[in-house]
């Protein structure tokens, strides 16, 4: 179990590096560089809660220590809270092209959508299709 946790911890804490260099210096702490909704956007709205989780799950596997377990648990609570707080300010700064791309994309990840790509009987998911800004390379939607 150990081995396994350590496992799951060093994958996902490299997908967590990958979502934050995707989503851009110029869109982190409030700041505004634009909505991203490509790559790694395309299936979650939270990547980097999506793939921080796992790794304090891996971690508490890989401590096998129940007091671990139980702060792994709170911190899996507040990312799940904060990701709930964060779409009314987003809602407000990219107003409509937001709420196309709540509708789109869900706000962790769809297992099952995921499981039919995986199957090939699905293209892949829903996407709110880029807008003209460019921000540090990477497609975005105009407010």
């Amino acid at each position: 179990a150990r081995s396994l946790g350590l496992a799951v911890f060093l994958i996902s804490g490299a997908l967590y590096l990958y979502a934050l260099f995707a989503l851009g210096r110029a869109n982190t702490y409030c700041r505004r560089g634009g909505l991203v909704t490509g790559g790694v956007y395309r299936w979650t709205r939270n990547p980097q809660y999506v793939t921080v989780i796992p790794a304090y799950a891996g971690l508490a596997a890989a401590a096998d220590s129940i007091g671990v377990l139980l702060l792994v648990a709170l911190l899996i609570a507040v990312y799940v809270l904060m990701a709930h707080a964060e779409e009314p300010w987003l809602r407000h700064q990219y107003g409509a092209a937001y709420e196309r791309y709540m509708r789109a994309v869900p706000r962790f990840f769809n297992f099952r959508r995921g499981w039919l790509v995986l199957r090939g009987v699905s293209r892949g998911p829903a996407r709110v299709r880029p807008g003209p800004l460019q921000c540090g390379g990477r497609r975005t939607r105009k407010p």
